[in-house]
């Protein structure tokens, strides 16, 4: 005792009198980008079911999600109590539940709310990387998403368990022990510790990747002195044309849509449509053909597959040697 007692933790809770013994549903809410992946993920790596439709990297079950965004209540309690049944804790994640925390607390039996807080500057930065946002508008909506947050956290009657998402990365020993003493009541298994611990990490890359707006899928199929052809797909949004960059020993050289006909995309279904494809003429956009030629998507930060061409197949226009 002494000096520590003064240690902020970056936790604390609220209404914790008020917690039931018996079976618990633990609700992770904070506004988007804002640390809510890491605290579900480190109730997955304890142990904790967080869903049927819950998976790595941002461990949300988009099910119960739906179900709650499509007002329909009854189906909300309907998956709640079924997980209930089947679990004594379980944990279900969504930034969005900012929005609707009152039917929250009408849908799932017995709520413990986990509201996680982060730097706002941080939260509209990553939103203007990862999902093309200003940042000004992003600030100003983080703290409206926050407001709404303390709004509830001050009137619910429900346990609060309040986080810092910063002191949370720089404490995580404390911080999962925090998450194991506040369910240890109830849990019919030993928690993993130490692989919550392990998972806390900061800027997680396969999360980073995942949650971009940016993200692409697509390859480059042929690439010879005459043509380059593949295909490109916006994977957050297949419906628009994405636009390839071809750039040239690091130069860019030309931007063009990907609006062919492709098959593959199509009968796999990664286009609904199959019109995702685009072929390059060589001899438009390069005249070294010992030049390194990129094929990357417009806005992404990795190229095609295949599409970091250093050789290219069959032998070159002799008129062009």
């Amino acid at each position: 005792m002494g000096i520590e007692l003064l240690e902020n933790k970056g936790f604390a809770f609220l209404n914790i009198e008020s917690i039931n013994q018996e079976k618990r549903q633990i609700v992770v809410v904070g506004t988007a980008r804002g640390g809510t992946s890491l605290v579900a993920g480190s109730l997955h790596h304890l142990g904790i079911f967080t869903g049927d439709k819950s998976n790595p990297p941002v461990f949300e079950d988009v099910l119960l999600s739906e179900a709650f965004e499509q007002d329909d209540i009854p189906l909300a309690k309907s998956i709640a109590e079924k997980y209930t049944e089947d679990h004594d804790i379980w944990a279900w994640k969504r930034p969005a539940a900012l929005n609707y925390l009152d039917k929250i607390e009408e849908a799932i039996p017995n709520p413990f709310f986990i509201f996680i807080f982060k730097d706002i500057f941080a939260i509209a930065n990553r939103n203007s990387i990862s999902m093309q946002a200003d940042i000004s508008k992003g600030l100003s909506n983080a703290l409206t998403d926050y407001a709404k947050i303390v709004e509830f956290a001050s009137k619910t009657k429900r346990p609060v368990m309040l986080v810092s998402a910063e002191k949370a990365l720089q404490n995580k020993e404390k911080f999962v022990s925090a998450l194991i003493e506040m369910n240890k009541d109830i849990s019919d298994k030993s928690m993993n510790k130490e692989k919550a611990i392990e998972f806390i990490t900061p800027n997680p890359s396969a999360y980073l990747d995942a949650t971009r707006i940016t993200k692409s899928l697509g390859r480059v199929g042929l690439a010879t002195y005459d043509l380059i052809q593949g295909w490109a797909v916006l994977q957050h949004d297949s419906t628009k044309v994405a636009e390839v960059e071809v750039y040239v020993d690091g130069q860019l050289h030309i931007t063009l849509g990907a609006k062919e006909f492709r098959e593959g995309p199509k009968s796999h279904g990664v286009h609904p449509t199959g019109y995702c494809g685009f072929t390059i003429a060589v001899d438009s956009v390069i005249e070294n053909f010992q030049s390194e030629i990129k094929i990357i998507v417009k806005g992404d930060v990795t190229p095609l597959e295949n599409g970091l061409i250093k050789a290219l197949e069959g032998s070159p226009d002799k008129k062009k040697l």
